[in-house]
């Protein structure tokens, strides 16, 4: 793995963790600053440190589990911000699980294009189902067509690009 690549990844992951400070030190109306200093320290920290990790050479288990363990942080984070109203506690989790998710689809982007794609295939069929389910079973049809719209954009793009990276992949070994 090129050191370029790391670098790249640890720096887009430390400027994705700034981010997350200058919109927690906004959401929090500008005060708590030595909380927000903090959690933006600890936020740049987790972020190099899973650039680190998913860099590695054979971490693309790795990168699927903090997908997962992302997609998990960010959904817990919205609950406690809506149903608790915990600011402070909800903003951390929610960019530590934004950090996750960035850095677990970064270690999969840099390893195989094609896993990417195979990937966004698979949630773009869970968010069309899940529009089917609001639509169908709940009759709730405010959220039901943006989940659809979702789903079908996600999975053509994703057939789209795969048909696209092999006929390029053919085209290249044709002419060889």
């Amino acid at each position: 793995m090129k050191k370029s690549i790391r670098y790249s990844v640890i720096i887009a992951l430390v400027a994705i963790a700034l981010a997350i400070g200058v919109y927690i030190f906004a959401a929090l109306f500008f005060r708590e600053r030595l909380h927000v200093l903090v959690i933006t320290l600890a936020l740049c920290c987790i972020g190099g440190l899973l650039g680190v990790i998913v860099t590695r050479p054979g971490a693309q288990l790795i990168s699927a589990g903090l997908i997962i363990l992302g997609l998990i942080a960010i959904s817990s984070a919205l609950y406690l911000l809506h149903a608790f109203n915990i600011h402070e506690r909800a903003y951390t989790v929610l960019g530590v699980g934004i950090l996750c998710f960035f850095s677990g689809l970064a270690g999969l982007i840099i390893r195989s294009i094609s896993d990417t794609l195979l990937g966004l295939i698979v949630l773009s069929m869970g968010a069309l189902s899940m529009g089917l389910y609001f639509l169908i079973s709940l009759h709730y049809h405010g959220r039901a067509y943006a989940m659809l719209g979702i789903g079908a954009a996600g999975i053509l793009s994703g057939l789209i690009a795969s048909i696209i990276l092999r006929y390029r992949s053919q085209a290249v070994s044709g002419n060889s």
